[in-house]
């Protein structure tokens, strides 16, 4: 029998303006955060509901699972990296894991990362250049003093926001009775408190598409510190390389 995505039903945790104090919540939209789940009257959709699951996966058919390459900028060579982040701690970054730049040294850190907590990235870079926080989907809405942190007492100018493929932020719902699950087995919860642990915060963290979402966060960023230098990127997964995005 096809199984059908359903909304999930909202607590008063996951009202909007808690969440998100800026969004627009009288249309039921999320305003200047697209990638975040549509609100519908009492219920959440993480994905959209009545789009059939795939049956092997379990993931929304056509639902997107991989990045759209054509947005993605490779760099191969220096003259890759857009003009705006050249000669910058951006641009370093770059040449550092993509490029195999000889690594300086540092005593005092020049950029901030943000990147998923995802076990299978793992950067070229020099000691002490960089001040990293990694948080689920490279979400930093929920870390801002620490970005707060970096700019003012630590100095740094630069913000590389880093999202990857096949993110596992992306389509949580999917995800739900493996977590459920996991949390009774490994960790002694009851099945109701592993429940509606999900329920309350899956809303949150979720992401929805990995490239949608890091260029709506490097745009809130701007717009919050707009004297720092941010650029959105994707870590591809599949070969281990930083990809500018293309923001036209």
């Amino acid at each position: 029998m096809r199984q059908y995505a359903r909304p999930l039903r909202a607590t008063a945790a996951w009202h909007w303006p808690h969440i998100l104090p800026d969004c627009d919540t009288t249309s039921g939209n999320p305003g200047t955060f697209p990638h975040l789940p549509r609100l519908e009257g009492e219920s959440m959709w993480i994905i959209h509901a009545g789009h059939p699951l795939d049956d092997e996966t379990g993931t929304v058919s056509g639902y997107p699972r991989t990045v759209n390459m054509k947005r993605l900028i490779s760099i191969a060579e220096p003259e890759n990296i857009l003009p705006a982040y050249r000669d910058t701690p951006i641009g370093l970054l770059l040449e550092y894991h993509n490029l195999g730049r000889v690594l300086d040294t540092y005593t005092k850190a020049q950029i901030l990362i943000g990147m998923c907590m995802d076990n299978r990235k793992h950067l070229r870079i020099p000691d002490y250049f960089a001040f990293i926080i990694r948080t689920g989907g490279a979400n930093l809405r929920y870390s801002e003093f620490k970005v707060s942190y970096a700019i003012a007492v630590g100095e740094i100018r630069a913000i590389a926001l880093i999202g990857h493929t096949h993110c596992g932020m992306v389509n949580l719902i999917a995800r739900k009775d493996q977590f459920i699950t996991g949390l009774v087995d490994y960790a002694g919860w009851e099945k109701e408190w592993a429940e509606e642990h999900f329920m309350h915060f899956a809303p949150i963290f979720e992401i929805g598409n990995e490239v949608d979402f890091v260029f709506s966060e490097a745009k809130r960023l701007r717009l919050r510190y707009p004297k720092i230098l941010v650029a959105p990127m994707i870590y591809r997964v599949e070969d281990n390389r930083l990809y500018l995005l293309d923001e036209n």
